[in-house]
């Protein structure tokens, strides 16, 4: 149950920081931030695969609202009959900062490359951490704003195959509260 502990109280720090990347190929760029809402979670941790849990039916706010604020209710997602199903995504989510953080692989996410999956994205980022691939896909919610679309280990499938490489240029993390900044990465400046 200790994962499902440091994966949500992960996402409930990044809920108060947000990112701004911007990312470049041949000659040209794309700029845009990643923000965090409590809704994502629910499907960031995979919890739409624990269908014997009827309270996760509910608005998905309030189930991670109850998830952060309710003991029982954790205890009550690990005996799931189907937790193995999300072990190891919830594992991996508690770390969701520090893979952000990383300045891994992005790449221009085409799903047309991968037909056998649902996932509608527009960026995916690639780490390996513990010998497992780390797959997060970003989706644009407005012209400049992307949000967490999936989250989820897998050495089974590699998402990337086929996929456009991009060059990250630059990756600031802001700390909404306080507005204390941290550039993670800044291959701009050093060009000017």
């Amino acid at each position: 149950m200790s994962s499902i502990n440091k994966a949500i109280q992960t996402y409930n720090r990044l809920l108060g920081i947000k990112y701004e990347i911007v990312l470049g190929r041949k000659g040209r760029t794309v700029a845009f931030e990643v923000n965090f809402s409590k809704q994502e979670f629910y499907h960031l941790a995979g919890l739409q695969y624990l269908s014997d849990i009827r309270e996760l039916k509910n608005d998905r706010e309030k189930v991670f609202d109850r998830i952060k604020a309710d003991v029982e209710f954790r205890k009550k997602l690990h005996d799931s009959v189907f937790y193995e199903k999300i072990n190891e995504r919830i594992f991996h989510l508690a770390n969701l900062e520090a893979i952000i953080d990383s300045n891994k692989t992005i790449f221009k996410y085409n799903d047309g490359e991968r037909p056998f999956s649902r996932i509608k994205a527009d960026f995916l980022l690639k780490n390996v951490e513990s010998n497992t691939k780390i797959f997060l896909f970003l989706a644009f919610r407005t012209e400049n704003e992307c949000f967490c679309r999936s989250f989820f280990p897998d050495n089974k499938i590699d998402y990337s195959i086929n996929q456009t490489t991009m060059a990250l240029l630059f990756k600031k993390k802001t700390f909404v509260s306080s507005g204390k900044e941290i550039i993670l990465y800044d291959s701009i400046s050093s060009r000017r």
